[in-house]
């Protein structure tokens, strides 16, 4: 198959173990895109692309190799099929940043993974439904994050959050909403509600934040509990999962 011609700028090609989401503790290979369209207070990439993207050469062994931004299709193609051709995986991972910003990147390069018969994720912040749309066949697993203010620390547009879960749920492994202590109860009322009118029958993902600065912190034990407990009466399926990568010390 041809590929297409493009590039991106890339902050990380590596395998690892899926930390967050109803696929933790699968092995993955994660392509890390650069640039995101939010600013998230607990989120721990730098918001100026790194000037070179580091590649792994084989598959947990961390023998980095630098490929200079922007990283051209053909280039992160062979990064990627080098580490499934050294281990299986689960499934490519795309994360970011925000994936979807880069979209002639995305259709030059997942075609041929997916044609090699790799299972293709993409994790996104749920905010670009209009992105989404002629990109949609690319993915078999969407995980779409709903970022409630409280954590972020920003305004959320709920109308294209939406818009955006309605066209992903075919392909819907989770949504997922980061909770801080801080959260309001109407504010995780409407969100429900959101998601439950958007995509009925996800599993909904709720991730403690994790502490990156004094003003993202995590809820009480017994909060959490409670925040599930709420969740559990309008979704079948309610998981709390931290960011498991952060505890084993995996990137």
């Amino acid at each position: 198959m041809t590929v297409r011609k493009s590039s991106a700028s890339l902050i990380e090609i590596y395998s690892a173990i899926q930390g967050e989401g109803p696929g933790v503790g699968e092995r993955q290979i994660l392509v890390r895109l650069a640039g995101c369209n939010r600013n998230c207070r607990y989120c721990d990439t730098e918001a100026t692309p790194p000037r070179g993207c580091r590649a792994e050469r084989r598959p947990g062994e961390r023998d980095w190799q630098v490929l200079l931004n922007p990283v051209g299709s053909e280039a992160a193609l062979d990064a990627v099929e080098r580490l499934a051709a050294g281990l299986r995986h689960e499934s490519v991972a795309w994360t970011g940043g925000e994936p979807l910003l880069s979209p002639r990147f995305l259709r030059a390069v997942i075609p041929s993974l997916r044609m090699k018969g790799l299972r293709q994720d993409l994790h996104t912040n749920s905010s670009l439904p209009n992105e989404l749309a002629p990109l949609l066949d690319l993915f078999d697993r969407i995980s779409a994050d709903v970022k409630l203010p409280s954590a972020t620390g920003e305004h959320l547009d709920w109308e294209a959050t939406g818009r955006f879960l309605k066209l992903a749920r075919g392909r819907l492994s989770a949504i997922k909403m980061v909770v801080a202590s801080s959260m309001p109860r109407e504010e995780f009322e409407r969100a429900l509600e959101l998601a439950a009118a958007s995509a009925p029958g996800a599993t909904l993902v709720l991730q403690p934040v994790t502490p990156v600065a004094s003003q993202s912190q995590p809820p009480e034990p017994g909060e959490m509990l409670a925040w599930q407990a709420r969740a559990l009466r309008t979704f079948q399926r309610v998981l709390v999962i931290p960011q498991t990568h952060k505890l084993m010390g995996q990137l």
